[in-house]
């Protein structure tokens, strides 16, 4: 056992710059729209998460049922048409 390598050595990840050296963010530029047009689309309104904006437990629960249940559903209905195609190449080869 005494012929193993040691490890490699990891390198040392470089510096990040402090916020204070970032450069400023750009600013959103609004393009004014041509006389007599309305946007396609509403401005998004994006609220911050708070106690009132938060999802409650059963909105939780059948958002984790949902995603538990849709995809083996998914996978049995692909199956079955796989199995019912097969059937029929089969049948229609005999």
């Amino acid at each position: 056992m005494d012929d193993q390598s040691p490890p490699p050595r990891n390198d040392a990840l470089p510096r990040v710059a402090p916020p204070e050296d970032l450069p400023p963010a750009p600013e959103l530029v609004q393009v004014p729209l041509p006389e007599g047009q309305t946007p396609i689309v509403e401005q998004a309104r994006i609220e911050p998460q708070t106690a009132a904006t938060q999802a409650d437990a059963g909105t939780k629960m059948f958002v984790t049922f949902f995603l538990l249940i849709v995809p083996p559903l998914g996978v049995l209905m692909l199956a079955a048409v796989c199995w019912f195609l097969f059937k029929q190449f089969m049948a229609a080869s005999d």
